[in-house]
């Protein structure tokens, strides 16, 4: 019957008495079939065919014998080729089932099993895989079939993207170092920055050392290790220290290594020129891999999402080589999974915590940058120094209210204390730390990592207090419902998502727990900080200043404001109490408040210039006050001190 063999491109054949035609015509009423044998070249017998397959009539004697098994055998082919895009069985059980009723002349003429399997059709380069953030998570957007790694192919599928996505402009683009796909993606995203991986860049590192037979010692040695890893730490040397830090491994790292740094020098920074006063560009520029100012800013240094959506994918597979049907139906699977986990971070629910091995060696990686490469020659104290010397604020008010909650509560033997927007940690040490009891606990969090880094330098001493990197916002959740009490002192008015931090707050807490916090809803600070972000001489020194203001500035009535969403977060309210704060700092050392935040950077050899400019601003405020011949800067809030509980009957 017509149909039942397939040619190579899948275009009917035509089977009669033991021979195989392959189509070549239609006759010029449209109603007959012309087919001509298929060992073309050396057979000129043809075939006449109607509508219906039946045989009209046949033109020259055949030149070979016909063959019945050589038939059957292209029959079951098409057969297997069929099933096998038509179902989701693995290739070898279709193999099995359409060869099992297989004549034995035809069983003999069949292709052995390692040919056969041909029939599954073409296979896939790679599949490609792009995400992209959103609420705090990573989701995968788009997957790609790609029949290779050719620039052209990557240009393709980009455009494809395109055209679904018209307005896609991405900011940035993660990506490992391959150049096809690099090339593609500056083509079609010219605005976007291109990131390297830093693990695909170690993984470069490991591919070298095989390259030059010394994987083995690597693995082994564990000096040698070191040794080779300083040649991978050059992405956390700041650019402009880049060339320093190369001659310094070159006459420290031992032979061996040597033609290691000069792959990575020609690979991804240049080899200095034979003057010695320049490098052109290497394959990959310092710009695509640094990480410094990634670590500094708490971006990722990988595109483990990536890798993390793959092995999801494989897991779901089961198979190394799965069919097509396999494919998509296990892709609608994870792609599910992934979809109910957007759906849950846009109901507010918090991404899963990276874990604590990973947190510690983000820390860790901090630290030695900072201890590092802080540009000490420019910048007289950190941030958090500046802080704690100068914003009298959080410190003095920190003591003054400590104070107060001690009185309001029992503090049990055992209990554990969150400490939310705990800042450099001084207020935790100095205060909150010797309330505890001996058996207590204190988990003391910041979303800034420069502030974690330096709390746990100058105040983790006691292993009852733990500074932990922590956006309230994006909790944890498997310290829900782990708090005896949480404390949070002039934190919630950074926070611009209120309504989400004090649910979150509500759930670390045990039944019957308490909450302690005070919220600053006014304060004069604020006018002057905007009047400075304001100006254009000072504007691109100071990034995102309204991050820094209470969302209640502007509010009529911020204590029932406040109420409302304590309340419908599901806390029980003791009491909520206006106190007015009042600090006075000297108006030549105004600069250090606002240089101590971290939304100001202002370049050393300009920062008494922006005293000046700051002295203006607060006189025109009207903010001045002279006491004893000397000016000060008077600033003044109002600040909302309040105590709520979270029901015992709470579930």
């Amino acid at each position: 019957m017509e149909n039942e063999i397939l040619s190579q491109r899948s275009q009917a054949k035509f089977c009669s008495e033991g021979f195989v035609y392959v189509f070549d015509r239609m006759s010029s009423d449209g109603n007959v079939k012309f087919w001509r044998c298929q060992e073309r070249g050396r057979c000129k017998a043809r075939l006449h065919s109607g509508e219906d397959g039946v045989v009209l009539k046949t033109i020259n004697q055949h030149s070979h014998e016909a063959s019945a098994a050589k038939v059957e055998v292209q029959k079951i082919i098409t057969r297997i080729k069929r099933r096998v895009a038509d179902t989701i069985e693995p290739t070898i059980q279709v193999m099995n089932e359409c060869t099992l009723d297989a004549s034995q002349a035809a069983q003999g003429a069949l292709p052995q099993s390692q040919a056969l399997k041909k029939t599954e059709g073409k296979d896939w380069k790679s599949i490609y895989t792009v995400l992209a953030t959103a609420h705090q998570g990573v989701h995968p957007i788009f997957y790609a079939l790609l029949p290779n790694k050719q620039e052209v192919t990557y240009r393709r599928m980009f455009e494809l993207v395109i055209e679904l996505q018209p307005e896609l402009n991405p900011e940035s683009i993660a990506c490992d170092f391959e150049n096809a796909a690099i090339s593609a993606m500056k083509h079609c995203f010219p605005r976007a920055e291109i990131r390297g991986c830093f693990f695909h860049l170690v993984q470069n590192m490991h591919k070298k050392l095989s390259h030059l037979g010394l994987m083995q010692r690597y693995r082994i040695e564990a000096d040698f290790a070191l040794a080779a890893k300083m040649v991978t730490a050059l992405p956390f040397v700041p650019h402009q220290h880049l060339d320093e830090a190369i001659d310094m491994l070159a006459n420290e790292l031992p032979p061996e290594l040597q033609p290691l740094l000069e792959w990575f020098e020609d690979t991804y920074v240049g080899r200095l020129n034979r003057r010695g006063n320049g490098r052109p560009p290497g394959m990959f520029p310092p710009q695509m891999w640094n990480m410094y100012e990634r670590v500094l800013h708490d971006q990722n240094r990988t595109n483990n999402h990536a890798e993390a959506a793959h092995r999801r994918l494989q897991v779901e597979l089961g198979v190394e080589h799965p069919t097509l049907w396999k494919l998509i139906e296990s892709l609608r699977k994870v792609q599910k999974g992934r979809d109910l986990y957007y759906e849950q971070l846009v109901a507010g629910h918090a991404p899963p915590l990276k874990l604590r091995k990973y947190r510690d060696a983000d820390s860790r990686i901090l630290r030695i940058v900072h201890l590092t490469y802080l540009p000490t020659e420019k910048l007289k104290m950190s941030k958090s120094e500046r802080y704690i010397k100068n914003v009298l604020l959080s410190h003095k008010d920190g003591k003054y209210f400590i104070d107060k909650i001690r009185t309001l509560i029992t503090w049990e033997e055992g209990c554990r204390i969150l400490d939310v927007g705990c800042g450099p940690g001084n207020v935790t040490s100095d205060f909150l730390l010797p309330i505890l009891p001996k058996s207590g606990t204190i988990i003391a969090i910041d979303k800034a990592a420069e502030v974690i880094c330096y709390a746990k330098e100058h105040y983790e001493k006691s292993p009852h207090v733990n500074f932990v990197q922590m956006d309230i916002v994006f909790p944890d959740p498997q310290l829900y419902k782990t708090f005896d009490h949480v404390i949070s002192l002039y934190c919630l008015h950074f926070v611009a998502e209120q309504e989400i931090a004090l649910r979150n707050i509500y759930n670390m807490l045990k039944p019957g727990g308490n909450f302690f916090f005070t919220c600053v809803v006014q304060y004069n600070a604020f006018e002057t900080f905007a009047a400075i972000s304001g100006t254009e001489k000072w504007k691109p020194y100071i990034v995102d200043y309204k991050s820094y203001m209470s969302p209640y500035q502007q509010s009529k009535n911020p204590k029932d404001d406040l109420e409302k969403m304590l309340l419908a977060a599901g806390f029980d309210i003791s009491f909520i109490v206006e106190e007015p704060r009042k600090y006075n700092y000297l108006i030549n050392d105004i600069k250090e408040i606002f240089l101590s935040l971290d939304c100001i950077t202002i370049p050393q050899d300009l920062e008494d210039e922006f005293q000046t400019d700051l002295q203006r601003i607060i006189r025109s405020l009207g903010q001045i006050q002279i006491e004893n011949g000397d000016e000060f800067y008077c600033t003044k809030c109002q600040v909302l001190f309040g105590h709520v509980t979270k029901s015992k009957r709470s579930p």
